[in-house]
């Protein structure tokens, strides 16, 4: 399949928000309505303030998803990495992590949350490594050949792990 990757413009803001939104309601469970309501908000202005920073995946001129690539304190950070559901196991995410990582030297990472499974494995498949988990329920993915520490000196509860063993939560 041949999927193209365009650079966004304003046009697209409504549909990445819509999906940034989707995303926060499915897995955000612990927040209030409140809560959801201004995280909701904060990524509409921050992907309002960056959309030019976006690029949007197309198959067959139709958009199928998108993600954010950009550089913040000497580290390239993916983010909002979206695939629609139909579109989803085509291989759009992984030309789309492989693109990021061809495109730079700097270490690269993204924060995903801890329960959702097919960015987590899309990752790993992808050569990348749970770092961190969060308190709030993230986790701190890398790409090993930029992480400058020792990984062997480092253990960290992986849930995609607990997932596919059946002790998943």
């Amino acid at each position: 399949m041949e999927f193209k990757f365009l650079r966004a413009s304003e046009d697209d803001i409504d549909s990445v928000v819509n999906s940034t939104k989707a995303v926060i309601t499915f897995f955000e469970k612990k927040l209030t309505a409140d809560e959801a309501e201004r995280r909701i908000l904060s990524a509409y202005h921050r992907i309002k303030a960056s959309i030019h920073q976006y690029t949007v995946i197309k198959l067959l001129g139709r958009k199928i998803g998108h993600f954010c690539f950009r550089e913040q304190d000497g580290v390239m950070i993916i983010e909002d990495l979206w695939i629609s559901d139909s579109y989803r196991g085509m291989g759009a995410g992984t030309r789309a992590l492989e693109r990021c990582i061809s495109e730079t030297e700097l270490p690269i990472r993204a924060v995903v949350h801890a329960r959702n499974y097919f960015a987590l494995s899309l990752f790993r498949n992808n050569g990348f490594q749970m770092t961190e988990r969060t308190a709030d329920d993230h986790c701190v993915l890398e790409y090993p050949n930029t992480v400058p520490f020792n990984r062997e000196d480092h253990v960290c509860y992986d849930p995609l792990t607990d997932y596919v063993s059946g002790k998943g939560k």
